[in-house]
């Protein structure tokens, strides 16, 4: 669907909306969103997925989604179908602190994009594997040395390592800078930096 494209480097701030996503989204005939963006599963892996793209350890005897201080945001939201599938673009800003050195807060910036799936999707997630580990999730190996280096993969349960075609793994690998995670009826892409209409 030409969606899950590059982002631009992240902002400073998440008090600006980011220029051209709105004019991109009336183009399409998607409609602004307010929270809840996402379902409350999808939503809660996203913000854990923000710390882990930015080789940050989630810690969940200590940050939990529903704290105040360390919830994820989500600004320039919009949704719309595509092909007869809900999708979702939207900028999210989580605080990855405290920072090693001192207690601060970061908000840092992921752009994300959900799509709609039409039945459970074959993945649970797929994150870069030099990034700690987004959950406790069994890994299953594509077999490809070179993917496998690169993106640790945890698939839907009964599912085959074969859903992973090689043409999908050459499309993951396209970046380094991004995750994909699923609940039961949308995958999400999340990346550092906000979501850029100009490259889609």
């Amino acid at each position: 669907m030409g969606l899950f494209k590059r982002r631009a480097a992240p902002p400073s701030t998440g008090s600006a909306e980011i220029p051209g996503l709105a004019e991109y989204a009336a183009t399409r005939g998607w409609h602004s969103l307010t929270d809840p963006v996402l379902s409350p599963r999808l939503a809660d892996l996203v913000h854990r997925t923000s710390w882990i793209l930015y080789d940050r350890r989630y810690a969940t005897t200590t940050y939990e989604t529903t704290s105040l201080q360390h919830q994820t945001v989500y600004r320039d939201a919009y949704g719309g179908p595509v092909d007869d599938r809900g999708v979702v673009v939207a900028n999210a800003w989580t605080n990855v602190g405290p920072q090693q050195l001192v207690k601060l807060l970061k908000m840092m910036g992921v752009g994300v994009c959900a799509v709609e799936v039409s039945s459970i999707s074959p993945f649970m997630l797929i994150q870069p594997a030099s990034l700690p580990a987004a959950g406790r999730y069994p890994t299953t190996p594509t077999l490809n040395p070179d993917f496998d280096n690169r993106f640790a993969v945890a698939l839907s349960p009964t599912v085959d390592v074969s859903v992973l075609t090689p043409e999908l793994q050459r499309r993951i690998a396209a970046h380094d800078d991004w995750a994909f995670v699923a609940d039961e009826n949308w995958l999400a892409c999340a990346g550092r930096g906000a979501f850029n209409p100009s490259t889609t």
